[in-house]
């Protein structure tokens, strides 16, 4: 759930100050409201951070993901002197991603502005609509990430990086079920078995060594908070904790092989993604995102103002197979 806000109470005339917060809430642009939105939760961050405003298709309904295919059909071993038909072929396999929308605003009513007017007030109206508005930003797209997709929602990483055996991962990801191309599989690795104190280390150590063999190198690992705290507290001998950037924003973190491991309170429990950001991006539109729109008069009421907050995105993956996930911790 999102954080309660709470503003200290303050005495002094807050017209002024209402139509201050007015004029920075239209200056705040799409980096301010990434820094507001994101400033508190790592993980969200780190996926913001890899957006990507050139995938989607003219007139920004689909985004399109163009995947080389692992081989030209074209020639092989033969003898010296022997023909040699060529045939052409599509390099490429084709993914397809509806965008989602995320849609909120604000109200700034007649009765909050008469009220303002007529003198002292012990907070601002307009400053707190801000901080309620970048909470809710943020809770929607924190439960999304970690969402399994469907109807107008964003796909999520439980959805594009599943929990499941590769003959399981039979939901359609970009219009391709997984289970029928090797190449659109994530990897996974199963600890139903195994014992998290004395096995995860290994586990982790193996799903690097198959990503190696896919000729991917994770630079993030995703996972709850209680898996987070057992690889701090059980493996302190090949984790290295320190400082480190994201964006703009600095976290402590620890790192395995020097690979950083943030948890989430939204994770599921007991998983952990490995992601190159290589082969998935957060999907924006170049124009409507983080996109607030004017303030507008609202019809037949005196003084009434409203003002949108749009988003035009969705997170995407290309080869599945150079993705990971270890679940049942």
């Amino acid at each position: 759930m999102a954080s309660t806000y709470t503003r200290p109470f303050r005495t002094e005339s807050t017209p002024t100050n209402d139509q201050f917060f007015l004029a920075v809430f239209d200056k705040l642009g799409q980096k301010g409201l990434e820094d507001v939105v994101t400033i508190d939760k790592p993980v969200l961050r780190t996926m913001m951070a890899m957006k990507d405003s050139t995938l989607f298709t003219e007139g920004g309904e689909q985004i399109r993901i163009d995947v080389w295919k692992s081989w030209n059909p074209n020639g092989g071993w033969t003898e010296l002197d022997a023909a040699v038909e060529l045939q052409n072929f599509d390099p490429y396999e084709a993914l397809y991603y509806d965008s989602r929308v995320l849609v909120t605003g604000v109200v700034h009513s007649a009765k909050e502005q008469v009220v303002l007017s007529g003198g002292k007030r012990n907070h601002n109206i307009v400053e707190d609509k801000i901080m309620i508005t970048k909470e809710t930003v943020q809770q929607a797209l924190s439960d999304a990430l970690w969402g399994s997709g469907g109807g107008s929602t964003m796909d999520g990483l439980i959805n594009l990086i599943p929990a499941l055996a590769k003959t399981s991962q039979t939901t359609a990801i970009g219009g391709k079920k997984p289970s029928d191309y090797s190449w659109h599989q994530s990897q996974i690795i199963n600890m139903t078995n195994d014992t998290a104190v004395t096995d995860l280390e290994w586990r982790m150590k193996h799903m690097l060594n198959v990503l190696q063999v896919q000729n991917s190198k994770p630079r993030w690992i995703f996972t709850d908070m209680t898996t987070h705290e057992l690889l701090d507290q059980n493996a302190k001998d090949f984790l290295f904790t320190g400082p480190t950037m994201i964006a703009d924003m600095e976290f402590t973190e620890i790192q395995f092989r020097k690979i950083p491991v943030m948890f989430d309170d939204g994770a599921p429990d007991g998983e952990m993604r490995f992601i190159n950001p290589e082969e998935i991006k957060f999907a924006v539109h170049p124009q409507f995102y983080m996109y607030w729109d004017e303030w507008k008069q609202s019809e037949n009421i005196m003084l009434r103002k409203h003002k949108h907050l749009m988003l035009i995105c969705n997170m995407v993956r290309r080869q599945g197979r150079k993705l990971g996930c270890i679940y049942n911790i």
